[in-house]
């Protein structure tokens, strides 16, 4: 055991520097015992969860210092907005600013609303009834909801969901608030073009986005994804962040591509 000692010291003086010095330095021995180096083995094993566990830890508390900057911006322009519209109103005596402080006020409940909505979804506090749903049914409901819209801003919009029904397990209601996002952040972030296809395990939509190349698809469903293109339009950027949650939730699984100008998002289900 006495001839064991020199390598422990060794092993104990590392883990002072380690700690010390804050390094991402691992442990090493020369030892010829298994035991210790095992023991050093199961010592870095340890030391490089620490090490993840402060990384992620760093990352979570520089996102939520993001999010509440965000969160603040977001709410604070319809909110300024409005008291000044209603100033306006106290001083000229005239209602003629009433129409906007009501929009503007309406922007605020939205944004409230996907915050309460979120936090919803990701406390578990969301009951899914899941059942066969002819997905073919909600979405074109849910598209004709939207339709005037594409309209009139000038979209082509293409639509092959087949007559026959394709069904699927999953909460009628989560799956129409999917499409429901999807489509309205074609809508509110794309041009052009929209379509929507409905397959045997698989929907799929996809809208022209103009600097697509801003776009980061790895970061697209991340709550308060911050690009310009996810968040212009006074909105918080949690309406793909809901759409991955509500979507994953169910079991089935979302991903997003850029093809030129065009942004695919595909659900497999």
């Amino acid at each position: 055991m006495f001839f064991l000692k020199p390598d422990i010291r060794n092993l104990n003086k590392q883990l002072g520097t380690i700690k010390s010095c804050d390094t991402n330095a691992r442990l090493t021995t020369a030892t010829s015992d298994r035991d210790i180096a095992e023991l050093c083995n199961s010592m870095n094993a340890v030391l490089d969860e620490r090490r993840e566990a402060v990384i992620e830890a760093q990352l979570r508390n520089t996102e939520f210092k993001r999010a509440i900057t965000n969160i603040s911006h977001d709410l604070r322009t319809p909110l300024t907005s409005a008291i000044g519209y209603l100033q306006m109103v106290q001083e000229s005596g005239s209602l003629e600013h009433l129409a906007l402080v009501e929009e503007r006020l309406k922007s605020l409940t939205t944004l409230m609303n996907s915050l309460f909505e979120y936090t919803k979804i990701i406390e578990g506090r969301v009951e899914y009834n899941l059942e066969k749903v002819n997905l073919c049914d909600v979405l074109r409901d849910t598209l004709v909801q939207f339709y005037g819209g594409f309209t009139a801003q000038g979209f082509e919009v293409a639509v092959d969901i087949p007559d026959a029904p394709v069904y699927a397990l999953c909460d009628k209601s989560a799956i129409a608030r999917v499409a429901q996002n999807l489509i309205k952040n074609a809508l509110e972030h794309g041009y052009k073009r929209f379509a929507l296809s409905v397959s045997e395990g698989e929907i799929v939509f996809s809208n022209c986005v103009r600097e697509i190349d801003s776009l980061d698809t790895e970061q697209i469903f991340e709550r308060f994804y911050t690009a310009d293109l996810s968040r212009s339009g006074g909105n918080t950027g949690l309406g793909l962040a809901i759409t991955r949650e509500l979507v994953e939730s169910m079991g089935w699984k979302i991903s997003a591509v850029k093809e030129g100008e065009t942004l695919i998002v595909r659900i497999c289900v």
